[in-house]
């Protein structure tokens, strides 16, 4: 395909669209969007070119939304072209100064909310902890769907629920695909490995049937404590008598089951769990049969 470059740089195609100012991102989003583009025509571009290339991304922003002090203000705190880096001195580091250099404060990513955010930061550097935004889910990601969904067998790191004939339900989490760990527990029923598998120790001490096919999935994480901490939030929705677990997995601050039970997350909600109900918060996982 043939592109007709302009004078600017850019292609004919390129529609100059960037990152609205009236979009729900943080401003730090919105000022990394100016200072990238300024800073690249600096050093990218001619210095004859220059003042044509900000001049052109001066009214690119400002048909974005973005204000005409906001654009200045960025671009004039930039430096010059980058010069020569500095001779590199002969004296030996300080050890115990660049140690205290990579000790970095402690991070937390929480999703952007405008106007909550930015108190939850404020907040949190009273504690020395660094806090990142991140955006939520866009209208694309919501409405289109690139690939085929997984069937739930293929679903890797997911917190998972298999039921009894009996109502009881074991609740438990694996970072593999579901298959795997359900052919695991199903080889553990067929050969009366009950140390294996608490589903296994139910069957052959009750004599009670697995309802395998009705094996779903309650939950996903992509890191290994998120899964855990899901699982055990779902454990502790799962009633006491309603659960096959052996444990409650990861050991769940006293604060978070406190809140949970206030706001009726506790196990008063197994029977929606029985009829197949999705659940509403994340629930935690049963622990893993050993």
């Amino acid at each position: 395909m043939l592109w007709t470059w302009l004078s600017s740089g850019n292609p004919a195609t390129h529609t100059d669209r960037y990152l609205h100012f009236s979009s729900h991102h943080p401003a730090s989003a919105k000022r990394a969007a100016v200072r990238s583009l300024f800073d690249r025509a600096r050093n990218v571009t001619l210095r004859k070119e220059n003042l044509r290339e900000e001049e052109h991304l001066t009214t690119t922003f400002k048909q974005n939304g973005y204000p005409l002090p906001f654009i200045r203000a960025i671009s004039s705190s930039l430096q010059e072209p980058s010069t020569p880096p500095e001779e590199e001195s002969d004296e030996e580091p300080d050890d115990e100064g660049s140690q205290e250099d990579e000790r970095k404060p402690p991070l937390a990513v929480i999703p952007y909310v405008s106007g909550v955010s930015e108190r939850i930061r404020k907040a949190c550097e009273k504690f020395d902890l660094r806090v990142v935004f991140k955006s939520g889910p866009t209208l694309r990601s919501l409405l289109t769907k690139v690939k085929d969904p997984l069937p739930k067998e293929k679903l890797a790191g997911v917190v998972y629920q298999i039921p009894c004939q009996c109502g009881k339900v074991y609740v438990g989490e694996t970072q593999r695909r579901l298959e795997t760990r359900v052919k695991e527990h199903r080889d553990a029923c067929n050969k009366g490995d009950t140390w294996k598998s608490a589903i296994a120790e139910h069957q052959w001490d009750q004599q009670h049937q697995v309802d395998w096919d009705a094996t779903r999935v309650l939950d996903r994480a992509a890191r290994p404590v998120q899964l855990k901490v899901k699982e055990a939030l779902h454990i502790e929705r799962t009633p006491a008598n309603n659960r096959l677990n052996r444990d409650g997995g990861y050991e769940l601050p006293g604060c978070w089951i406190a809140t949970m039970k206030k706001l009726g997350g506790g196990g008063n909600r197994a029977s929606a769990n029985r009829a197949g109900a999705p659940p509403s918060a994340p629930s935690r996982m049963g622990a893993r049969a050993q």
